[in-house]
């Protein structure tokens, strides 16, 4: 039996928006071009089943509308997450079941009054880390699901078994702390091993000192729609290169 995707309304102010980013991640989009009120929301919300649980996602005058409409929603909303709307609704008090995520630059001249099912999280202008998508897509997980996510732990584990550095003889890893979040997996390890080989990505290049190396490392695995999408290293090669004796007065 095929598991059914939750439902996903997506709401622009502009024409276009590509959805292939939720679609991949198991929803089922609704895309609502040109919204700038309410009214064309609630024209897709009265076609969908009166049992089904739904999110919302919405952008600029759309993601307005889309605050106007959880104060008094129809059918089964239960989340809204809302990209820099240009205002609030006057004296808004979103509905006890919506959990509402608010993101806004830092420059917004407005601030929300407090709710326990509001969240606001601001961000540089343009949002240049991309922290606004993983932050939806918790809440989205969190309300309507896919009941079963991507197996984030066993992605990132299978990555990194292929690295070219953790299957060169002599290399141990030992794992510290491994925290999964919802699109990516941090891993904190110690690396071990005698400089008598070649060594990729610490050593490369370096002449053999036969010396002992340890080095703490960090790794990220990111993933998108259940695929690995990056992989970034990063550890102090001071360290390294002051555990074989190329680094003066380390």
């Amino acid at each position: 039996m095929t598991a059914v995707k939750p439902t996903l309304i997506i709401a622009t102010e502009d024409s276009t928006y590509d959805t292939t980013p939720w679609i991949d991640e198991g929803y089922r989009v609704h895309y609502i071009p040109s919204v700038h009120n309410r009214s064309l929301i609630e024209d897709v919300v009265d076609d969908l089943e009166t049992s089904d649980k739904y999110a919302i996602i919405a952008f600029g005058s759309a993601a307005l509308a889309a605050l106007t409409f959880a104060i008094t929603p129809s059918r089964n909303l239960v989340a809204l997450a809302a990209y820099h709307p240009p205002s609030l609704p006057a004296g808004a008090q979103f509905h006890p079941s919506v959990r509402v995520l608010l993101h806004l630059s830092e420059s917004t001249p407005f601030s929300p009054a407090t709710s326990p099912t509001l969240a606001v999280r601001t961000y540089p202008d343009g949002d240049p880390h991309n922290l606004a998508f993983p932050r939806t897509l918790a809440l989205l997980r969190s309300t309507i699901g896919p009941a079963s996510p991507p197996d984030l732990e066993s992605l990132a584990d299978a990555q990194l078994a292929k690295h070219p550095l953790l299957s060169t003889p002599g290399v141990r890893m030992e794992i510290v702390a491994q925290t999964v979040g919802v699109d990516r997996v941090v891993v904190e390890a110690r690396v071990r091993f005698t400089h008598d080989r070649e060594i990729p990505l610490l050593l490369e290049g370096v002449g053999l000192t036969n010396r002992e190396v340890q080095v703490d490392v960090v790794v990220i695995t990111t993933v998108r729609a259940g695929e690995v999408v990056g992989e970034r290293w990063v550890w102090d090669q001071a360290a390294v290169i002051g555990a074989v004796g190329l680094l003066e007065d380390f």
